[in-house]
Formats: C-alpha cells, structure tokens, sequence
C-alpha cells in the first residue's frame, strides 16, 4: 500500500505538470479536481464507504463551482488533456490509500516512507533533465516542498479521523485558497465567474449532510404524494 500511494502521488504529479505545459492552466486545474470525485467512487468500491445522497450532492455541486471558475475551454492538444485526467486519477488513488493506512499507522510515518519511496524514483528522472536552479529557484522550491509536507501530514490526519468519502469533497475549497494567493501575492483581480464559483463551493463544504438528506427525502415524498 506504501508503494501505492507513493507511486500514485509522483506519477499524478509529474503528470499534472506536464499537463500545464500543453493545455491552459485553468482547464488543468479543473481537471485535476475530479480527483476527489474518483477519490469518492474508489473509497466507495474499495474501502466499502456509504455513499449518501449528501456525499452526491456535494461532489457535483463542488465542481460545479469549480467550473464556474475556470470556464471550462477546448485549448490546447490532447495530451495534455489525458495528463491532466491521469493525474486527477492517480491523485484519487492517493486518496484512498492514506485513508487505508491511516487506520492502522500515524500521519507522519506514511508520508515518511512514501518520501523514501519517491526519492530514488524521482532522482533517476531528473538525471535526464537536470538544471541547477537559481537561488531565488531554490528558495520557491524549498516553500513548495514545506508546503507540501504540512498538506499531506494534515491530508493523513483528517482521513485517520473521518471517512474518506466525507472528507473529500471538502477539497474543492482549495480553489478559493489558491485564488485568494492570487490575489495577494500576484496581484490576480477576481472575476465575477469567480465570486460565483467560490461561493458555490464554499456553500458546498459548509453544509450539513444532515440538512442534505432531510431536502432530498422531502423531494422523494413530494414526489410520491404526488403520484
């Protein structure tokens, strides 16, 4: 399993950044957020999770929002579309085998050994294209790989605490993180696609399931009565 996640999580990313390469980023990162969607079908089949209508509702309207964002196009080769959705894929796999390791080992110790996994891996690849970074290079890469390792430690943890399937379409909210970045250290002005789709998205991660279920059983006996 420890190969797994490890093998998942570098190949869905080398492939993720070979996408942004071919296609426009914005339809990149749409893609990539079907991974919570293959993410939930997987924890589904394979860890044998509930899927609620809840869960349903909030993975198409999160995407949804997603969509709305980005403005879904057709630019680019087809490629880089597929090494977006292997990527998004791959990202899902990820998913599922944190969530089966984490019942049984710590956050910090799965991705310590994915790490070692990964480094010998990655390292034989980057010897056919190596390019000695600048300091300034450096320094973004150092704050990435930070960053990184803190999303993953507090990825491991939530999944040790509540179902996969519940959890994931939390994910979307990273959208609103990532444009809010934007926007402070690129100076990135949001658009009014933008302010729609957030709100989606935020409104999709902060409802309750419960109310969810309630609206969706009203709906179902509505529907009876009326027949």
């Amino acid at each position: 399993m420890h190969l797994l996640r490890a093998s998942a999580t570098l190949f869905g990313g080398i492939s993720i950044f070979y996408s942004v390469t071919q296609i426009p980023v914005a339809d990149s990162v749409a893609i990539t957020f079907l991974a919570p969607i293959f993410g939930t079908l997987m924890s589904v089949l394979v860890l044998k999770e509930s899927l609620s209508a809840a869960i349903v509702f909030k993975l198409i309207f999160g995407f949804s929002g997603v969509l709305v964002i980005t403005g879904f196009s057709a630019d680019g080769n087809l490629s880089g579309y597929l090494a977006a959705l292997f990527g998004a894929f791959m990202t899902g796999v990820a998913y599922v085998s944190v969530k089966s390791l984490s019942d049984t080992e710590k956050p910090q110790d799965i991705l310590y050994v994915s790490y070692l996994i990964m480094l010998p891996i990655a390292a034989g690849l980057a010897m056919y294209q190596w390019k000695t970074p600048t300091m300034l290079e450096l320094g973004w890469l150092v704050a990435i790989g930070l960053a990184f390792y803190l999303s993953q430690i507090l990825m491991a943890k939530a999944f040790s605490l509540a179902p996969a399937s519940k959890l994931l379409p939390v994910d979307y909210s990273r959208i609103i993180f990532s444009s809010l970045l934007g926007l402070v250290f690129l100076n990135q002005s949001f658009s009014l696609s933008a302010y729609i789709g957030a709100f989606i998205i935020l409104l999709t991660s902060l409802i309750r399931d419960k109310d969810i279920e309630k609206i969706s059983r009203i709906g179902f006996f509505q529907r009876s009565s009326a027949r």
